[in-house]
This record gives structure tokens, C-alpha cells and sequence, in this order.
């Protein structure tokens, strides 16, 4: 029969062998050139031993055919995988012997070592094949049988999951020698009932639209941050207060919500240092939300949430949206009367701000007139040194020359020069000829000259109206 070969998908390519197979032996012989007791056409694979309770006269008939099998079924010899490696020493590391050509019986005690594989590490695929019908592969003679391997347990189908008792879940029984059954065999006492525990009082859902509760925080920890934002106003330059602002605005919200008073008006204040460093378009975004959060978290007549929504007009303003300014300034200021009443200092730092937002949709008289009403009345509740008399006076004085040519020269009203001298004193200016230029309109107006020299020897204390009576009186 020719030699049995293994499938090349199962093994990779078998490389051809160098020298051809020699026949097949005769029983009881052996090649004189194999000193380490394999043959040297081929490997030697153990076979299963004959069952010993057959007899001596089963075994007599036994021997020939396995001496035939023998002689059919040499595999020739491949490459060595890698991975096996022979054993060619004895357990003393003496080399093998060469059989004898007419063996003799011998103990399995005093049996001489023989060449053994190891298998190791064997890589999947290698191994004689498992195809189904290939008869088993016995040694040449002269070799003693290897005990067979015992043949693998049929796999038997997972039994039925099941059910146990009430109060145990359902459990799949265990397979053979997979170890005891996770359900305990016999009666199994039901699980003890849990011991009810009182249901814990609904929470009453909070109404539609309203603002979660702010984290607790440490009363010390709110004063600091509040100190911080409020330091923020002695800043050198806009742009440190808007560094500033932005980080104590941010520790705020994480310490005490976003929707606290005192993180609001953060927010609202860096709105405002935003706008001041020019930045008007984001200090507009940024108020319309601070406007709708306060709105939502303290009521849309709060007076905190007014005084964000006049921050946001004035931006409007600033960002070219004149327009928009007015029509916001001009829908906050009934609410803002009603909520603090027409004299206080937001009620009137609006109408200022309205003032300035009409002036810049060119409407030059109607802002003039506001602002000179609005001046004694700021002056006589709030107090002459108020900021907002300051303020409201620079506005006005950078009307005075429009509204002169507008109005087509005349005289000047007192609150107006006292503007215009005021204007002069914290030099709000960007340039020196522009604050030349604005001398010079200020001699047209009173007809003085030579006050650039008047205007130098004032002496810093004075007030705004007390220089002007210095500058445009009498010499």
C-alpha cells in the first residue's frame, strides 16, 4: 500500500524528501545504520496494545497481523516541526542501543530506553491525522507497544435547566466532573422573606420653570469672593478686570450656582469690563444670558435683573445697535420706577444712558435737552460728587459742538460750560489736539480767550463749578 500522507491545509507544505523511502522490512529485522533504535526510513508511532485477556492463542494470532500492519503503515519521515524534539538518550544520557534482531522478552522494568517524542509545544495541525476510517499506525516490529490512549468521553447534551424551589432561582444541573451541582440536592428551605422597609416620602415635584436651590457654601467663602469681584474696580486696565472678573465669576458659579445673586452680578460686572476694553459684541452676548438667568432665578422686575438689562443696553449701544438701546432703555425704565422709585440711582443712571443711546441715532437736540435736565435732579438726590453727575456731564459735553452747529451757534446754558469744564479737568479725551480743539470750541462759546492758562492755574480740589466760575468770570 503506498504511504500514508497528511492533508497540506493541515500541516503547510511538506517539504520533499531528500532521500526515497526504503521498503518495507522484514519482521524482526532492523537497519544497521539506525544506532538510536528508530528506523531510518520513517518515525515510529506507537500503537494500542492488545488487550491482554485474549490469551496466549489470541495473541499468537494477534502478532502476524500486527507485524503486516507494521510493514503497510510507515509514514515517511517530514520536516520536524517545530516545537517536537527527540529524545535519543537513555535516562543515564548513554545512547540507545540497537535492538536485536530476534528480541526477547523483556520486563517492562528492565526495558531499555527506547526514542521517545515530546510533545511540548505542539503547534495546532501537527499530530498524526483524525481522518475518519484511516486505519491506526503501527511500530515496525522489534518495538515494544505503547500503551493506547484512552479514547475521549462522548460529549453528552447540558441537561434541562431545573426549577427549584420558591424563593431559588432556576439553575442548570451540573455536568459530569465539572465539579458538585450549584443546586444543593435534597429539600431546599425556601429564602427567608426581606424585611420590608418603610417607603421613603415623596418629593414634591418643583413647579414648571423653577431654578434649582444653589449650593451651601461657607459664609467666609462667599465674602472673599465677593471682596475679589469688587477689587476688580481698581483694576489698572480694563483688560485685568476682565481677567480678573472672569476667574472669580467662574469660582462663584461653581461654589454657590449659577443661579446666586452675587455670581449674577459677577457675570453682569464682567459684562460691563468687557464692553469698557471693547469688546461691545461679546459683552452683549454674554448679558443677554446673564438678563435671561436672572430673570428665571430672581423675576423679570428683580431690581438686579433690571440693572443687567440696562448694562446690556448700553452695550447695544456700543456695538452699533443705537436702535436696539433705545427700545430696551425705554421698556426697563417704567419697571425700574415702579421697583425703586424715579430718583434712585439706577432709575436715573438709565435715563442718562438713554440719553446718550438717542444722541447716537443722531437725534443731537432731544439728547441735549434730556441732559440737561437730567444733570440738577442727579446733582440735588445723589449728591455732587456722585459718579453719575460725572458722567452724565462728559456725555453732555461731547454733545456741546454738535448741538451748537446743529442749533446754529448761541449761547451756552451754564450747565452745559460747567460740562465742558468738567469734561476738561479729567481730560476725557483721546488725543491732545483733540483736547485743543475742544478749548477752542469752549472760548467760541463764552467768548474768553486765553483759557488754556486759566485752566492750569486751577488747583486740583476744586470742584467742576467752582473752576468753571475761576475760568469764565471776571479777570
Amino acid at each position: 500500500m503506498p504511504p500514508i500522507e497528511e492533508p497540506a491545509d493541515r500541516f503547510g507544505q511538506v517539504p520533499e524528501p531528500t532521500a526515497p523511502a526504503a521498503p518495507p522490512q522484514d519482521p524482526g529485522t532492523a537497519d544497521a545504520a539506525s544506532v538510536d533504535g528508530l528506523p531510518a526510513d520513517g518515525w515510529a508511532l506507537a500503537a494500542p496494545a492488545a488487550p491482554a485477556a485474549a490469551g496466549s492463542a489470541a495473541a499468537a494470532d494477534v502478532a502476524p497481523a500486527a507485524e503486516e500492519a507494521a510493514q503497510d503503515y510507515v509514514l515517511p519521515a517530514p520536516a520536524a516541526p517545530s516545537g517536537i524534539r527527540l529524545a535519543k538518550t537513555g535516562a543515564a544520557g548513554v545512547p540507545a542501543p540497537a535492538p536485536s534482531p530476534t528480541p526477547a522478552p523483556v520486563p517492562a522494568s528492565a526495558a531499555p530506553p527506547v526514542a521517545t517524542v515530546l510533545e511540548t509545544a505542539v503547534p495546532q495541525g501537527f499530530g498524526p491525522s483524525a481522518a475518519a476510517g484511516a486505519p491506526p499506525v503501527q511500530p515496525p516490529a522489534g518495538f515494544p507497544p505503547a500503551p493506547s490512549a484512552q479514547p475521549a468521553p462522548p460529549v453528552q447534551p447540558a441537561p434541562p435547566v431545573s426549577a427549584g424551589p420558591v424563593g431559588v432561582p432556576a439553575q442548570p444541573a451540573a455536568l459530569p466532573g465539572f465539579g458538585p451541582s450549584p443546586v444543593p440536592a435534597g429539600p431546599v428551605a425556601p429564602a427567608p422573606a426581606p424585611i420590608p422597609t418603610p417607603a421613603a416620602a415623596p418629593t414634591p415635584a418643583a413647579p414648571h420653570g423653577a431654578v434649582p436651590a444653589s449650593p451651601e457654601a461657607p459664609s467666609a467663602v462667599r465674602e472673599l469672593l465677593v471682596r475679589l469681584r469688587d477689587r476688580a474696580d481698581e483694576a489698572p486696565t480694563p483688560d485685568a478686570a476682565v481677567h480678573l472678573l472672569e476667574s472669580v465669576a467662574r469660582e462663584m458659579t461653581a461654589l454657590l450656582g449659577r443661579y446666586d445673586r452675587d455670581a449674577l452680578a459677577a457675570w453682569r460686572r464682567l459684562g460691563d469690563r468687557r464692553c469698557a476694553a471693547g469688546d461691545a459684541a461679546g459683552a452683549v452676548h454674554l448679558l443677554g444670558q446673564v438678563a435671561a438667568d436672572a430673570a428665571q432665578a430672581l423675576g423679570p422686575g428683580d431690581p438686579d435683573t433690571l440693572e443687567v438689562r440696562l448694562e446690556q443696553a448700553r452695550a447695544l449701544g456700543e456695538a452699533g445697535d443705537p436702535f436696539g438701546a433705545v427700545h430696551l432703555l425705554r421698556e426697563v425704565q417704567p419697571a425700574l420706577v415702579q421697583a425703586l422709585g424715579p430718583y434712585d440711582a439706577r432709575a436715573l443712571a438709565s435715563q442718562a444712558r438713554l440719553a446718550h443711546a438717542v444722541a447716537l441715532t443722531g437725534d443731537l437736540v432731544s439728547a441735549f435737552g434730556m441732559l440737561l435736565e437730567l444733570i440738577p435732579v442727579v446733582q440735588h438726590h445723589l449728591g455732587p460728587a456722585h459718579p453719575l453727575v460725572g458722567e452724565a456731564r462728559c456725555s453732555l459735553g461731547r454733545l456741546v459742538p454738535q448741538w451748537r452747529r446743529a442749533a446754529g451757534g448761541g449761547g451756552l446754558p451754564q450747565v452745559a460750560a460747567v460740562a465742558m469744564v468738567h469734561r476738561l479737568l479729567v481730560w476725557d479725551f483721546a488725543s491732545d489736539q483733540e483736547a485743543d480743539a475742544f478749548l477752542t470750541e469752549l472760548e467760541r462759546a463764552t467768548g474768553h480767550r486765553s483759557l488754556a492758562a486759566r485752566l492750569a492755574a486751577v488747583p486740583e480740589e476744586m470742584t467742576a463749578e467752582q473752576a468753571a466760575q475761576l475760568m469764565l468770570g471776571p479777570a
